[in-house]
């Protein structure tokens, strides 16, 4: 049972190891990039979120048209 614990410490250790070694790869974006990234995803959010309303009201303004007339 100790082996088995103190290999599940070593595996632990191996992929902590890993996963430090691939963050340092990881390229951050800049101050600059994280705002347009922003700007571009709200105004993407807006655009869709108006889309989606738009259809919203499309078809509730037709399916109270047609229960009227039947």
């Amino acid at each position: 049972m100790k082996k088995y614990i103190q290999g599940k410490f070593e595996d632990l250790k191996k992929y902590l190891k890993a996963v430090r070694s691939e963050l340092k790869k990881v390229t951050w974006p800049t101050k600059d990039e994280l705002k347009a990234s922003t700007i571009v995803v709200a105004v993407a959010v807006i655009v869709v979120s108006f889309y989606m309303w738009l259809i919203d009201n499309g078809l509730a303004i037709l399916f109270r048209f047609i229960q009227k007339k039947f």
